[in-house]
């Protein structure tokens, strides 16, 4: 069996990238996968508010600039900076 040794200090995620409730992101998809913007829900993860409930991703302790499954969380703006408008198209 082969040992791998890993050299150096794996990056620690900082307290201040951590997603909080309320907060809206946008979530960079791999290759063949679609990016969505989405709202942080404590205990849930990361709900799409676009394309559908096909598109989500799990987990607690969620951060800016990390990898979860088939996206990357490259954007955030706190709720309280955020202004949704929801209309209605025929």
């Amino acid at each position: 069996m082969a040992k791998i040794e890993f050299i150096g200090s794996l990056p620690t995620p900082k307290k201040e990238n951590l997603l909080r409730q309320g907060d809206f992101v946008f979530c960079e998809a791999k290759p063949g996968a679609l990016d969505f913007w989405g709202i942080v829900n404590q205990g849930v993860g990361i709900i799409s508010i676009n394309g559908g409930s096909d598109k989500n991703i799990s987990g607690t302790d969620l951060y800016l600039g990390e990898e979860y499954s088939h996206w990357r969380v490259v954007k955030r703006v706190p709720c309280g900076k955020m202004k949704v408008t929801l209309e209605e198209i025929e």
